[in-house]
This record gives C-alpha cells, structure tokens and sequence, in this order.
C-alpha cells in the first residue's frame, strides 16, 4: 500500500473528527469483545451472593445466583455470535497481513476500496517488486468506528512489521516496521481500506 499522506499527523484532524462523531454504541461494545470482563463480572456478583445466602439462608439468593449464571451463559454465547465492527476491522488486518504472505498482488489490491483506484495501482505496482516472508500485526489495534451519512468509516491505529526480499536480489531479508493509522470504508459487506498514513513507531 501507499502512502497517502507525509507524516502521520497530517491526519490528526480527521482522527480528532471521528471521535467526536462516532456512532458505534461503545457502552454495548464490552459486552460483545470481552468475554473476561462478563465472567469478572459474574464471578463478583455470584460472591456477593452467596454471602446474602449464607448470612440469611432465603431461598431468593439462591434463586438469584441461578440467574445469574443463566445471565452470563446467555451473554458469553451473544458475544461468540455477534461480531462487533471492531472485530471486524480487526480481523480485516489480520486477513491482509496473511494475504501479503501470499505474495499476491490482486489478492491484497482486493481489500482496498474502489474509491481509491489509485492505492489499488500503487500497491500492485510496489508488491510485485518485492517477496514478503511474513507480515504481522504487533499488538492489539485501536479501532474507532464513526459514520457519515449512510456509509460507515473505521481507523486503525497499529504497529505493523514486514519482512521480505527485493526481487531483484539486492536486498535480502529487510525488516519494515513503521506505526500506521489505516482507514477503512465499509462496502459490498467489508472493510476494505481506502487510505493510511505510517511513521516510524514509538
């Protein structure tokens, strides 16, 4: 892929502005990507009533700790179900980094947009002068979701290392590790990326 603009705080501004208009319910969203934080929950809710059980012995509390754990299977399965936009974008990065390993230039051009021609061109252009041996997402990504309209948007803020060869044998195993903020449009039921900015990491 390209670089669509110098330097990543040229996008600052856009960045700033997706968070002020983001339209994902984030209350909601750590139920539906953190199956730690249900059980967390549960465990303390469980424990605090079995302290009411035991100190008086009604049958309610007891009523109550079968619901709860009723709550938390019921819970634990929306969150396997439901795919957030979040794990979406997410799992979209992991997708590119394994078709990069690929060494498929149309393969990686499918997941940008159609609205940036341009990027399709330039990535097929600049992969098929080089032989990935791995690409990989380093850490967990910051993802924010906003809308515009009717289409929805997604930023990426993540650590990305690549390694390869140059085809024409002049340089051997180089390491590419940069920090980028890619951005997403959703289309035709995918995220497919229409823009990105890289600097080198902290």
């Amino acid at each position: 892929m390209e670089r669509a603009r110098s330097g990543f705080g040229a996008g600052n501004a856009g960045a700033k502005w997706s968070h002020l208009t983001g339209m994902e319910n984030g209350e909601m969203n750590w139920l539906l990507e953190e199956p730690f934080l249900i059980v967390f929950v549960t465990v303390v809710a469980v424990a605090i009533l079995l302290g009411a059980l035991i100190q008086t012995g009604r049958p309610s509390a007891l009523a109550a700790i079968v619901a709860v754990f009723a709550l938390c299977g019921a819970a634990l399965i929306v969150e396997r179900v439901v795919v957030t936009d979040r794990e979406a974008v997410v799992a979209t990065l992991g997708q590119i980094a394994r078709d990069l390993e690929q060494n498929n230039p149309s393969v990686v051009a499918a997941h940008i947009a159609s609205t940036a021609p341009d990027l399709q061109q330039t990535t097929q252009s600049r992969l098929a002068r080089v032989m990935i041996k791995e690409a990989d997402v380093k850490g967990k990504p910051e993802v924010t979701i906003y809308s515009q309209g009717n289409v929805r948007f997604a930023e990426a803020d993540l650590k990305g290392l690549v390694v390869g060869d140059d085809q024409k044998g002049f340089v051997q195993d180089f390491k590419y590790f940069r920090r980028f903020l890619v951005r997403f449009r959703h289309e035709d039921g995918a995220w497919k990326v229409y823009e990105y900015e890289e600097e080198s990491p902290l």
